[in-house]
C-alpha cells in the first residue's frame, strides 16, 4: 500500500506560476504530496482561479487594516482547518510574523530568485546585472524569522548572457524555479535531501568530506612543505618594511566600507509621478530592497494606514478626505499653490542582507485641479523628506505638524 501523501498548502499574492508548477507536479503517481489549500492576502490574485479550476480549496482575505499578527492568525486558522502539514510560499509578498514562523518551524519553504546567501530581498535580477555577475539562479530554503536566511535545500544556476535584460534573465530564472521547486519540496517531504542533479547542500556529507581531507593533509606533510614554510618566514622579513603602509591602506579601505555601509543603511525615499499625478512610485538606492511599507496619515483626515508591498502613494487614498477637510475650511478647488500633506512612512527594507526598518515623516506635494461638475481632483506632485522619527513618536509628531501648518483645515474637519 503506497504511503499517505503529505498535505501541502500554498500561499500566493499574484499569478502563482510556482504554485501552478507545484500543483502540476502533484499529479504524478510518485509525488509524495497533495495540495490541499491555496491561500492569498490578495482576493484578486490570478492564481486563485487556477487553483479553483483544479478543484483545490482556496482562502482569500485582504491584509489591509489588520496588524501582521492578526492577519497571520487568520491564515493560520485556514491552514489548520485544511489540515495542512507543510506550507510552500510561492510569490507570497508578505513578511511572516515571528510567532507564525515559529509555530510552523521547519515546515515552511520558499523559493527565492537568487543564489542565496547572495542578493536577499527584492529586485535580484537587476542587482545581478548591475554587479556584472556571470551567474544567477534560484534557491529553495526553509523559512526562518530572518528574511531569506533559512537552511538551503536546493539551488539551480542560470548563466547571465551578454546583452541580458532584466526581463530576459527573470524569464530564464523563473523556468529554473518551476523545475527546482517541486523536486526540492518532494525530496524534503520524503525526509531526504534532493539529489545531486539539483545541486544540494548536504551538511553531513560536507563534514565527512572535510574530516577526510584533514586526515589526508595530516598524513602528507612533506619535506617540501617544510621548505615552503621556511621560505614564507624569509619573505615575511623582507616584507616587514611595507607593513605600516599596508596597514594604513587597509584601514582607509575599512573606513570607506563602513561609510558606504552607513550610507546604505540611511534610507531616503524618492517619488516619481505616475499616471499624470494619480500615483507616486516610491524608490530608493539600488542596494536597498524595499519589502513593504505602511503609510500613516494625519488623524484629522480620519484615514486608516495603508500597508503595501508595492512602494507607492495613490491620490485615491487621500482625495476624498482632503476634499472634505478643505471644504470644511472654506478652501476652494482649483488651488494651484504649493500644497503639502505630511505623512509617516514605515519602510521595511533589506540592506547588507539584513532586514531594517525606517520610520520617517515626508511631505507629499499635491495640487487640486478643478473638474467640471465633479469637484476638485487631487494630483500628486512629489515627495520630500522632513525627518526621521521613533515609531512610538511618529503619530504625535505627524498630527502636531498637521495642526501647526493647517489649523484652519484641522478645526474645520472637527465641526
Amino acid at each position: 500500500m503506497p504511503p499517505e501523501r503529505a498535505r501541502v498548502a500554498i500561499l500566493i499574492s499574484g499569478r502563482g506560476s510556482n504554485m501552478k508548477a507545484l500543483i502540476d507536479a502533484a499529479r504524478a503517481p510518485d509525488c509524495p504530496y497533495d495540495v490541499v489549500l491555496v491561500a492569498s492576502n490578495n482576493p484578486d490574485a490570478e492564481g486563485l482561479a487556477y487553483a479553483g479550476s483544479q478543484g483545490i480549496p482556496t482562502f482569500a482575505r485582504s491584509h489591509k487594516g489588520l496588524s501582521r499578527e492578526a492577519f497571520d492568525a487568520l491564515i493560520d486558522r485556514a491552514l489548520r482547518a485544511a489540515k495542512a502539514e507543510w506550507i510552500a510560499l510561492a510569490g507570497y509578498m508578505r513578511l511572516l510574523s515571528p510567532a507564525f514562523v515559529e509555530s510552523w518551524a521547519g515546515r515552511i519553504v520558499n523559493i527565492h530568485p537568487s543564489l542565496l546567501p547572495a542578493y536577499k530581498g527584492l529586485e535580484t535580477h537587476a542587482r545581478v546585472l548591475a554587479a556584472g555577475d556571470a551567474r544567477h539562479g534560484c534557491t529553495v530554503h526553509v523559512v526562518t524569522p530572518e528574511l531569506d536566511d533559512g537552511p538551503i535545500l536546493a539551488q539551480a544556476e542560470v548563466p547571465v548572457r551578454p546583452g541580458d535584460t532584466v526581463d530576459a534573465l527573470a524569464d530564464r530564472v523563473l523556468e529554473a524555479e518551476h523545475r527546482l521547486y517541486p523536486a526540492a519540496l518532494a525530496a524534503l517531504i520524503r525526509d531526504r535531501r534532493p539529489s545531486r542533479e539539483i545541486a544540494v547542500t548536504d551538511d553531513k556529507a560536507s563534514k565527512a568530506a572535510e574530516a577526510e581531507a584533514a586526515a589526508v593533509r595530516r598524513r602528507w606533510i612533506t619535506l617540501g612543505e617544510t621548505v615552503a614554510v621556511i621560505a614564507v618566514l624569509i619573505s615575511a622579513l623582507t616584507l616587514w618594511n611595507s607593513y605600516s603602509e599596508r596597514r594604513s591602506t587597509e584601514a582607509a579601505r575599512a573606513s570607506e566600507a563602513r561609510s558606504a555601509g552607513a550610507r546604505a543603511r540611511t534610507l531616503v525615499l524618492r517619488g516619481s509621478v505616475q499616471e499624470k499625478g494619480e500615483e507616486l512610485a516610491l524608490y530608493t538606492a539600488t542596494d536597498q530592497a524595499i519589502q513593504s511599507q505602511t503609510v500613516t496619515f494625519p488623524a484629522a483626515l480620519d484615514l486608516d494606514p495603508v500597508e503595501t508591498t508595492e512602494p507607492r502613494i495613490e491620490a485615491d487614498w487621500v482625495e476624498a478626505a482632503l476634499r472634505r477637510v478643505r471644504r470644511a475650511a472654506g478652501q476652494p478647488d482649483g488651488d494651484a499653490g504649493d500644497e503639502r500633506l505630511p505623512v509617516a512612512i514605515t519602510t521595511r527594507y533589506v540592506v547588507d542582507g539584513r532586514l531594517t526598518t525606517d520610520v520617517s515623516l515626508y511631505d507629499v506635494g499635491y495640487e487640486v485641479e478643478e473638474r467640471f461638475l465633479r469637484g476638485g481632483a487631487v494630483k500628486l506632485r512629489g515627495l520630500s523628506l522632513i525627518g526621521r522619527t521613533r515609531p512610538e513618536e511618529a503619530r504625535d509628531r505627524l498630527d502636531r505638524l498637521w495642526e501647526s501648518r493647517q489649523p484652519t483645515i484641522s478645526s474645520g474637519a472637527k465641526k
